[in-house]
This record gives C-alpha cells, sequence and structure tokens, in this order.
C-alpha cells in the first residue's frame, strides 16, 4: 500500500501513462503514408469536381496502423496552378470504414469489408481558393473537416474512405495532391523555352539549347542527379558555357546582343562547338541532393561569337525545368470513381492515391 508521501505523484504517472496511448492514437499521418511533409508526385481531378459524384479510395499502407480519426484534410497540388481551382461550395458526405486490400475491386458496395460508417453526415462544405500560384511544396492541408465522432481503426485491414460529392457550385477541377509512384529507374523532366537567342554570323537561326534534367535517386551515388544540356547555332570551333540559376533575372548588358536571363549559380563548360556549329547533348552528373527536388533550374548558353558587333559572344534563349523526385514505389492505395451517386461501379485504378491526412 503507497503511503500519503507517494500516493500523488505515482497518481500522476499513471494518470500521464494511461494517456500515452489516446495521444498515440490520435497521431496526425497522410494517406498514403509517409507524405505528411513530401510532395505527392502526381495529381488528381475527381474531388470537388462538378463531373464527379463518388470518389472511394483503398489504402493498404495504414495496415497494422491502428489510430483514432478525429479529421480529414485535403491538399492542393503544389505542382500545377489550376484554372479551375477557385473556391467552391459543395454538399459532402464522408464514410469510413476496413476493406480487403487483396479482394478489392470495381464495385464500391464490394469493397467493405463491413458496412461503412458515416463519419461525416451530408453539409454544405466551402472549399478554400485553389487558383494562385503554389506558394510551397506541399502546400499545407487546408480544407480540414472534423468528423462527426471519433472513428476507431482497429488496423487489421487496408483503410477505406468514400467522399460522396453533390451540387458542386464551381466548374473543373481544383487538383488535388496524390501520388502515384513509377517503376521507372529515373524520372526526367525537359526545359520550356522563353526569348529568342543571338544570330552568330556563321549561323542561319538563332542560338539555343535544350536541358535535360535526370533524378536516378540516391541509391545512384556517382549520378543521383544529372543535368544534359545540348547547344545549337554557334560559331563552329567556339566554346560554350551553361549558365545555371534559380531565378529568372531578364538583364539588359550594354553591348550583349540578347537578354541575359540567367546569372551562374553554378557555370557548366559543355565544350567547343563542332564544325556544324553544335554540341551534342552532354551531361553533367552530380550526387542526389533531395534539397533540390521540386526546385525550379534556369539555364541559359553562351558562347564565343568574334563576328558578333559589341560584345563578342551569343548568348541562347533561356529554358527552366523541375528538377523531379527521385523514384518512388508506388503507394499500396487504390481508387475508384464515378460521375454519379447512383453509379455502383467504375474502373478501379491501382497503385496510387489521393493525399489526404487524418487528425489535426
Amino acid at each position: 500500500m503507497l503511503d500519503a508521501s507517494m500516493s500523488r505523484p505515482f497518481l500522476g504517472l499513471l494518470l500521464a501513462a494511461l494517456a500515452l496511448p489516446s495521444a498515440a492514437a490520435t497521431q496526425s499521418f497522410t494517406s498514403p503514408r509517409g507524405l505528411d511533409a513530401r510532395e505527392g508526385d502526381a495529381s488528381h481531378f475527381a474531388l470537388f469536381n462538378p463531373a464527379y459524384a463518388r470518389f472511394q479510395q483503398i489504402d493498404d499502407s495504414q495496415t497494422g496502423h491502428a489510430a483514432t480519426l478525429v479529421s480529414v484534410a485535403f491538399r492542393r497540388d503544389a505542382e500545377r496552378t489550376a484554372v479551375f481551382g477557385g473556391p467552391r461550395a459543395l454538399d459532402l458526405t464522408i464514410r469510413l470504414g476496413d476493406a480487403d486490400f487483396g479482394a478489392v475491386g470495381g464495385t464500391f458496395a464490394a469493397n467493405w469489408f463491413q458496412p461503412p460508417t458515416i463519419a461525416f453526415a451530408r453539409r454544405t462544405v466551402n472549399t478554400p481558393d485553389w487558383s494562385a500560384p503554389a506558394n510551397a511544396r506541399p502546400m499545407p492541408f487546408e480544407l480540414v473537416l472534423p468528423l462527426d465522432a471519433p472513428f476507431p481503426y482497429g488496423g487489421a485491414r487496408a483503410l477505406a474512405f468514400e467522399l460522396l460529392m453533390e451540387n458542386v457550385a464551381a466548374a473543373g477541377s481544383p487538383d488535388v495532391d496524390a501520388e502515384l509512384g513509377t517503376t521507372a529507374g529515373f524520372l526526367s523532366e525537359y526545359g520550356r523555352a522563353t526569348g529568342f537567342g543571338c544570330l552568330a554570323a556563321t549561323q542561319p537561326l538563332e542560338m539555343t539549347h535544350a536541358i535535360h534534367l535526370e533524378n536516378w535517386g540516391a541509391a545512384n551515388p556517382g549520378f543521383g542527379m544529372r543535368i544534359g544540356a545540348r547547344v545549337d547555332y554557334v560559331d563552329p570551333a567556339q566554346p560554350v558555357v551553361l549558365n545555371l540559376g534559380f531565378a529568372d533575372q531578364q538583364l539588359q548588358i550594354p553591348g550583349l546582343c540578347s537578354t541575359l536571363w540567367v546569372l551562374p549559380t553554378l557555370n557548366v563548360p559543355l565544350g567547343t562547338a563542332n564544325p556544324q556549329g553544335s554540341i551534342p547533348l552532354r551531361w553533367t552528373n552530380l550526387a542526389h541532393l533531395a534539397a533540390l527536388e521540386g526546385v525550379r533550374f534556369y539555364t541559359q548558353a553562351l558562347a564565343l561569337a568574334p563576328g558578333v558587333p559589341g560584345l563578342p559572344i551569343v548568348v541562347s534563349e533561356r529554358r527552366d525545368a523541375v528538377m523531379p523526385d527521385a523514384p518512388r514505389v508506388p503507394p499500396r492505395c487504390a481508387y475508384l470513381y464515378a460521375g454519379s451517386l447512383a453509379a455502383t461501379s467504375a474502373t478501379l485504378w491501382r497503385d496510387r492515391g489521393v493525399v489526404v491526412r487524418f487528425n489535426p
């Protein structure tokens, strides 16, 4: 038996210990798991879109992680500026339940292991304005919907949720964040052009360049990230460099034949132009650096040009490209969606999921 001097501290410790399971059970997590601070690598169009009324997702990445669910939240995709991303009102119902992931198919009702719970009874919801360019990657979970009552998810089977969407009062899709994954060895992006280059004395067209970014991930230490560039329409046998930066400068330099778009954070020698005035695609290999994923690179090529008046230099157009994420395994998720609440079945899309967060 405890004496009076020990009973109060012991009681405090006991209450704290008893509170721990509850605190852990209501911690925040995403579906698919692991995307709390990481941008999904895709987007999805069927949520809060008047063309679609029913969306169901089955998430096997939650199996083994019991939790008490108290809210569900959505975020916009950070890679897209949604033309139809303006705020909207809709009548929304949310169902939650368990599913046997190995048996899921294209029939909505059959995917529930047992009848689902109406966790968010039908009512009008107003979504945020997601039409402006994203200013973070990922964007915050701005649409937070508290559930009508805590939902106990046991973790023995996949977690399933379904959205029933009616009377959506705006056109088009606001593009919510999603995760797709890939089985490819690397992900790549090509640069898009802005402006025009200069005309070298020996060439019929303005100087131009192409840029290609690849991300092979941390498993390839020698070429985790690669920057490829090629150049055309410069004077033969002249040296060419690539200015690589992280901002669009648009500088007007006296005597320079065109705009200097990029000040070099990194200056990459590309070599000497061949007799045709070109440099074939050449690669610069970098170590994988996760902080560069999602960063926009700006590039512009420069070459000596003795026949050009003013500064004897020609420059290319500007190009920009975002360093893609490293390849990642497709999530253990699947979803299906339909244009009508009356629809009983739809195509089941495996190895993908919209990104939602459960709990605050």
